[in-house]
């Protein structure tokens, strides 16, 4: 093992949310050794989002295979698509509201009507950046459009939370 890796080490991933589009709803997938659960928590869904280290990129998801990201901080340069399953996606991290469990988690989505609505707050984000230096925004869903594209407002701004302290 001169390399020093291990076959039988756990490799760690953080837990993940998901939008799931067709249904407008935020879900919260715990894997454990026995199986997964799946949480609905978009009722008053909130969450300190690390906005400083948003990822963009290209992302290929499938059933059964392992999710593809070609990702890389936001602002960089595009590369081309590594295949044309392969669409634009970002990622986030971001701490879920006590009331859904107050664990960090990852968001990523290649879907059109969520990258717009990200855009939308990203815009907010940026727009009240200056106004709260060093701090976070607390995310709310407001509601979501007859297509299920989801409004998000920014609620407030907290101080980065000890769980995302390593996330940007």
């Amino acid at each position: 093992m001169a390399l020093g890796f291990s076959a039988t080490a756990p490799t760690a991933f953080l837990p993940i949310l998901k939008y799931h589009i067709p249904d407008g709803r935020f879900l919260r997938i715990d894997r454990t050794p026995v199986g997964t659960t799946i949480h609905d928590i978009t009722d008053d869904f909130a969450a300190v989002v690390d906005m400083d280290a948003i990822e963009v990129g290209w992302m290929r998801f499938g059933h059964g295979v392992r999710p593809d990201m070609r990702l890389f901080p936001l602002g960089g340069v595009w590369p081309e698509a590594p295949s044309v399953q392969h669409k634009r996606g970002l990622r986030v991290v971001l701490q879920l509201s006590d009331a859904h469990g107050g664990e960090v988690r990852e968001l990523s989505s290649t879907a059109g009507s969520f990258l717009e609505a990200f855009d939308a707050l990203h815009d907010e984000f940026l727009a009240g950046r200056s106004a709260n230096p060093g701090k976070l925004p607390v995310v709310v869903l407001m509601g979501r459009d007859a297509d299920n594209r989801p409004h998000f407002t920014i609620a407030g701004w907290v101080e980065r939370p000890p769980a995302l302290a390593g996330s940007h």
